[in-house]
């Protein structure tokens, strides 16, 4: 969907949207534990999920330096904040996403 850098590990690998994560992407987003864990009250629909997906696509190409990623992580969240640590982000700041007040975590790529 977009050029977005792509970071890989021994074990995970970020990179940009392809058409073929929609399905995936929306199993994921209907998961009610799935989405608590993001600090929402349930599953969302399919619609919805596709939706959230171009909308985070886009983000790439409009709020993020191509030179900079993020990582907005729930402070009760800390598998997260350790998986964020270990790709050596660090903590940059508070971000707020739909009324949760999230650490931001950063690397330059």
């Amino acid at each position: 969907m977009s050029a977005v850098p792509e970071i890989e590990t021994e074990r995970l690998l970020m990179r940009g949207w392809r058409d073929a994560d929609t399905d995936g992407w929306a199993e994921l987003c209907g998961d009610d534990e799935v989405m608590r864990s993001l600090g929402r009250e349930g599953g969302i629909s399919v619609g919805d999920a596709w939706r959230e997906m171009a909308m985070l696509a886009g983000q790439w190409n409009t709020e993020l330096r191509a030179d900079h990623l993020i990582s907005l992580i729930a402070d009760d969240n800390h598998r997260s904040q350790r998986v964020a640590e270990k790709l050596g982000m660090e903590v940059e700041g508070r971000a707020q996403v739909r009324g949760h007040d999230l650490r931001m975590y950063g690397i330059d790529l």
